[in-house]
């Protein structure tokens, strides 16, 4: 699971400040060495302190107490993502050969507290994507948190809404997912290189495992 881990694609934490190690590198005049940056109690990074520059310990704490609510934010959605990632590896495993790309999708309204109805690309396992954000009156993406109800396409290529996470889809099933409120806030997204993939069982059983999402 740990090569998984380094595949997961999280295209909007560009949001957060940092270098991808939860360490926050900025320029400012300091002593030599390593300031631990902590929020409410835990270590969420640290500054890296270049030679030569300096600062007094008043304003490198200052510096600390804003950037800190900020790395916390951005680890903990990197710890759900990972959660999240896991789930998807297991969603995978009970879709078996009809999974050939499975992924999660996200209000941006849940995810990012964005005022807008589009989807957002959340962990998947597959091929890369050009389908960062999604409208949602498109596709059958779009149509599955529009509607709240599955959608299980035998064959993607009769309907010219379809937006395909791969040129070589032939099918494709989306559940609409929900979080500890009951809230419909996300989607399983499921496609396979062969058509008709998800019989009625397998619909069942994917839908059946729906239910156990990590809410955020």
């Amino acid at each position: 699971m740990e090569n998984l881990r380094n595949l997961i694609v999280l295209p909007f934490l560009n949001t957060f400040a940092g270098d991808g190690e939860g360490t926050l590198r900025v320029d400012v005049t300091a002593e030599d060495g390593e300031h631990q940056i902590k929020y409410e109690g835990k270590v969420v990074g640290s500054l890296k302190i270049d030679e030569g520059f300096r600062i007094d310990t008043i304003h490198l704490s200052e510096l600390s107490k804003r950037v800190a609510p900020i790395l916390a934010a951005g680890k903990d959605l990197i710890e759900y993502q990972l959660k999240v990632l896991d789930w998807v590896a297991e969603a995978k495993d009970i879709a078996g050969d009809a999974g050939d790309w499975v992924g999660v999708y996200y209000k941006a309204s849940y995810i990012l507290k964005e005022d807008t109805t589009d989807l957002v690309l959340g962990p998947y396992l597959g091929r890369s994507t050009d389908h960062i954000r999604i409208p949602i009156d498109k596709g059958f993406c779009g149509m599955a948190l529009r509607e709240e109800k599955t959608v299980n396409i035998e064959d993607v290529s009769k309907d010219d809404t379809h937006i395909a996470c791969s040129i070589t889809t032939k099918s494709e099933i989306v559940i609409p997912l929900k979080d500890s409120n009951g809230n419909f806030v996300a989607e399983l997204d499921i496609d396979s290189d062969k058509l008709a993939s998800f019989n009625p069982k397998l619909e069942a059983e994917l839908q059946e495992f729906a239910l156990t999402f990590p809410s955020l």
